[in-house]
């Protein structure tokens, strides 16, 4: 998509309910969205986790799915990246992610890139994908939101 930077804004991410699940805005991404249970069911399960290392979530929203790992792995070792921070939370970066460079890099354990969509933003995707590997330490997790 040529014009996707028209998605890179705050408005159109959280409060654009015609791109977006309505039940999900109304329920904030709360414990029926599909990350939240991955967290809980699948996340908070692994063992071998790296301890050294930042646990990542880019494009942490409204931060209900984002607080499970806060919660499971201290919030000091928790940092989420998007262009909006709703709820105040502490850990959360204001950061436009198309423009993660070396300047912002830091050793990721596990990386979850839920950063806008292929469909809507591919080339901001791609860019935090990239960025985020390139931090990945050895035996860190990368997880990402879809296939498409």
């Amino acid at each position: 998509m040529e014009d996707e930077e028209e998605f890179y804004n705050a408005d159109f991410w959280f409060n654009n309910l015609d791109k977006h699940n309505h039940q999900q805005e109304i329920n904030g991404y709360g414990q029926d969205y599909y990350v939240y249970k991955l967290y809980e069911n699948l996340i908070k399960k692994i063992k071998n986790i790296p301890d050294e290392g930042y646990i990542v979530v880019l494009g942490s929203n409204r931060c209900v799915s984002f607080n499970v790992l806060c919660e499971h792995f201290g919030y000091e070792r928790c940092i989420g990246y998007d262009i909006f921070n709703p709820t105040n939370h502490p850990q959360v970066k204001l950061v436009d992610c198309s423009k993660l460079s070396e300047k912002d890099d830091l050793p990721i354990a596990l990386v979850h890139n839920d950063m806008g969509s292929f469909p809507l933003t591919p080339k901001l995707k791609l860019h935090a994908q990239k960025w985020a590997m390139r931090n990945l330490i050895e035996g860190g997790y990368f997880l990402s939101r879809n296939n498409l």
